[in-house]
């Protein structure tokens, strides 16, 4: 029995007000070495306490309202955090900010204590901060506010050739939606708590692109849409829930992914850790620790690697970057990213991640949907839902098969119906017909549906697809979440509407907020489609 285990774009982002559009001032944050993008950087509007976030090509925008009021820190794991005024920018093009690589040489890393100094190995300080978590992190009740959304991506150009779009999409099925994540801290179960709850202010589907309904369903595991190996607790299709899940620093002592399982017991032992360098993130120097699965532990067949980053000072986790792979395939069967952030003397959530890749059979594909039998013509009637081309029915005898009670019947003659090539007419040999006792009509119509079986193959439509053989398409399911304010010490509000957690974000009920202070949809800029 196979093993079962559990389970970054280029966009430009385009910020939206939930009220109405502004203009915005537009920003590329670069490597002052090296002259490349840096990743999801982290913005703060310092005067707001409110933050966005960079895309992958370090692009993002801000409203050109704050223009003339406003100051941002700019920070990323690895470079020294600048600030810088947003009236000494340009409105009408695109203002590059180079950060500046931070050197930090690793330097021993010893642990004293009253009778002796202990070298601590990279396995050691991420056991380290692991056992720190509760300290660390909030256990108290507090919320964040941010940027939810969830789409899809082709890993090839099948989908885009099979649907003949003119170029391949980046983004379908795009949700979007600014929620408030209600947490009473990290003692308790995220998911199972009856005070953890979600509230959604605002959410939109983005009809700017590919709208496609097949990708919309829940993951069955099994046939039609199914991670390789792996299984996906489908949540009625609440994404956010799928991503919530697969938080492993928040539910450190449940189960979130393989191979890092519960993180309390599992990750440690299920990993060979190597340190690398130190990093710097706001002043704060960090271990940069690399880690791999162990096969002999977790599978043979997958194998998984990635980055942590811990603070020196204690041990506090403000990343996870975590990939898994099949053999020597390139494509990942999944990556987290987990981003945390401090704020006071605790760890807040700042950004987290997960993608998977799954597989999606088509409902669009050939296929027998009826059959019907002419008593005196001893014909039986195959309604098919395509055209069919009749030169693919040859030889008759190896491409249609058909049985009753088990026992083969013999096909003399067949045709496509007239004016219709959706059905095919079967003239069956008539004395195997008396034998059976069908052409003297001694048999029911439901003993006869139920004791007659057709096999097919080979037979095509005239649009080229094959009998029974539907279509799969491979794709990359993202789920993202940006946080843009933390409040500390903030409790569930008694009324108001919560987000299912096992029904999809688009059935929830949006709440009414006092938007005082602005947050933003950033909606990736893109050419539209929609299929229904």
């Amino acid at each position: 029995m196979k093993k079962k285990y559990l389970l970054y774009l280029t966009f430009f982002f385009l910020s939206i007000n939930i009220f109405s559009q502004n203009k915005e001032i537009v920003f590329q944050i670069l490597d002052e070495k090296e002259k490349k993008p840096i990743s999801y950087a982290t913005i703060i509007l310092q005067e707001l306490k409110r933050g966005t976030h960079a895309d992958l090509d370090g692009f993002f925008k801000i409203p050109e309202k704050y223009l003339e009021t406003i100051s941002i820190k700019i920070s990323a794991i690895g470079y020294t955090t600048k600030e810088l005024k947003l009236s000494d920018f340009k409105k009408n093009a695109i203002n590059k900010i180079f950060l500046k690589p931070f050197v930090d040489n690793l330097t021993e890393i010893l642990i004293v204590s009253s009778k002796k100094k202990v070298n601590l190995s990279a396995k050691s300080i991420v056991k380290k901060s692991i056992e720190n978590i509760l300290e660390n992190y909030p256990i108290k009740p507090h919320s964040y506010i941010g940027y939810y959304r969830d789409y899809q991506q082709p890993t090839n150009t099948k989908y885009q050739k099979t649907r003949k779009l003119g170029t391949n999409p980046k983004y379908i099925n795009l949700n979007e939606g600014i929620v408030e994540s209600f947490d009473q801290g990290f003692q308790t179960n995220k998911l199972m708590h009856e005070k953890n709850q979600t509230t959604l202010y605002k959410f939109k589907v983005n009809e700017d692109f590919l709208i496609d309904s097949l990708l919309k369903i829940p993951y069955d595991n099994k046939a039609n849409k199914f991670l390789k190996d792996f299984s996906i607790t489908p949540f009625g299709g609440n994404e956010l829930n799928i991503l919530n899940i697969t938080n492993a620093i928040r539910n450190h002592d449940t189960q979130s992914f393989s191979f890092v399982d519960v993180l309390d017991k599992n990750f440690v032992e299920n990993h060979t850790f190597y340190m690398q360098s130190t990093k710097n993130m706001n002043g704060i120097s960090l271990y940069e620790i690399s880690f791999k699965s162990q096969k002999e532990k977790t599978s043979f067949d997958y194998s998984a690697n990635g980055k942590i980053f811990i603070a020196k000072n204690d041990f506090s986790i403000y990343k996870i970057d975590y990939t898994i792979f099949y053999k020597n395939d390139k494509k990942p069967q999944y990556s987290v990213l987990l981003e945390y952030l401090p704020k006071g003397d605790k760890m807040f959530l700042n950004y987290m991640m997960f993608n998977n890749l799954f597989t999606i059979k088509s409902t669009d594909y050939l296929k027998l949907e009826g059959v019907s039998y002419i008593n005196k013509q001893n014909v039986f009637n195959l309604f098919f839902n395509k055209p069919i081309l009749e030169s693919s029915l040859k030889p008759i005898s190896r491409n249609i098969k058909v049985y009753y009670k088990n026992k083969r019947l013999k096909i003399k003659s067949f045709r496509l119906g007239k004016g219709s090539q959706k059905r095919i007419l079967l003239n069956i040999d008539r004395r195997q017909l008396i034998k059976m006792g069908i052409l003297n009509n001694n048999i029911t119509e439901k003993e006869l549906n139920e004791n007659l079986r057709f096999e097919l193959k080979n037979i095509k439509a005239l649009n080229g697809m094959i009998v029974n053989d539907p279509t799969t398409f491979e794709f990359y399911q993202y789920r993202e979440f940006f946080v843009q304010e933390v409040f500390e010490n903030k409790n569930l509000p008694i009324d108001g509407n919560f987000i299912d957690k096992i029904l999809p974000i688009s059935k929830a009920t949006e709440n009414p907020m006092n938007f005082k202070n602005e947050y933003w949809l950033n909606s990736p800029l893109k050419n539209a489609y929609k299929i229904e």
